[in-house]
């Protein structure tokens, strides 16, 4: 999206929590704050709410309040505690919103959203690398680097984990490649130090699931630079763990089928309605998957 829009939408945001609850408590986050500050094109908007069950319930409020796009454009993801949501000024881009948290997920078979909600500082340790590790509070536009190390890495181009990386890494195993894939984005180099982090940890990817095992490996095959993605991949040794994911996605592309069915509303029909056909039924979404990061 152009800067102008993601400007706007902050702006819209802003005004609409206005003097409310929610006022001071949501932010932007991650991706979209890291790719403004490095001038690059801006493809996710992604909202964390210091409250608890804060993203779910700010969704909900926008979509009683009248706020959001006309037809499919609220999904709620309960046991991730997540949720996706297209707003009415906005309708053709989409915004994930979740609570802040201390814990990258939630094992349990029910959700607990007081037990993994967490501080901005906290939520900020978990993430995945330093450089998507900032805030915006929207309501106020100021930005915050609670590590004291995004703003550092993004512009000396450093790929590293906010906490321990033994303890990032293991978290999910999905961030032993995001590593690669985003210093091979950017065209960073990996330091000595990193590359033997990920090699001492690289047998978690032996836990992913299938899924989202596909999930990373698409993303991997989509940039520019892929076979310097692959010979990262071979150098820590995970290409055992990445090579059947890597085939699937590559042929998913040669066939045209797409990751993941897109999220998009309704488009509005200007015929008459049929009076004999009665009321539509509310249509209700009840995929339980992950939001992307």
């Amino acid at each position: 999206m152009k800067v102008e829009v993601y400007q706007n939408i902050q702006a819209t945001i802003a005004q609409i929590i206005k003097d409310t609850k929610w006022e001071n408590h949501v932010f932007l986050v991650g991706g979209c704050i890291r790719d403004h500050i490095m001038q690059r094109r801006i493809n996710d908007i992604d909202i964390a709410v210091d409250l608890v069950n804060g993203g779910i319930e700010f969704v909900k409020w926008l979509e009683k309040r009248r706020l959001v796009a006309r037809g499919r454009s609220v999904q709620i993801f309960k046991h991730f505690g997540t949720a996706k949501v297209r707003l009415r000024q906005f309708p053709e881009y989409v915004i994930d919103c979740v609570q802040t948290r201390k814990d990258q997920y939630i094992y349990e078979e029910e959700p607990c959203p007081e037990k993994n909600f967490g501080t901005i500082e906290e939520d900020a340790i978990r993430r995945d690398l330093t450089i998507n590790s900032l805030y915006i509070n929207i309501s106020t536009g100021k930005q915050l680097d609670p590590t004291g190390m995004a703003i550092h890495d993004i512009e000396n181009h450093i790929i590293r984990t906010p906490n321990n990386p033994d303890i990032t890494l293991t978290d999910n195993p999905m961030h032993v490649l995001r590593c690669i894939r985003f210093a091979v984005r950017y065209g960073w180099e990996l330091s000595q130090e990193i590359i033997e982090d990920l090699k001492r940890n690289v047998g978690i990817l032996a836990e992913a699931t299938e899924k989202r095992m596909l999930k990373e490996a698409y993303a991997i095959t989509e940039l520019t630079r892929k076979e310097k993605a692959l010979e990262l991949i071979d150098l820590i040794g995970a290409t055992p763990y990445v090579s059947a994911a890597i085939t699937a996605a590559e042929e998913m592309k040669r066939l045209g089928i797409p990751l993941e069915p897109k999220f998009y509303p309704r488009k509005k029909h200007h015929h008459k309605k049929d009076k004999n056909k009665g009321s539509q039924k509310k249509e209700e979404v009840k995929t339980a998957e992950e939001t992307n990061e």
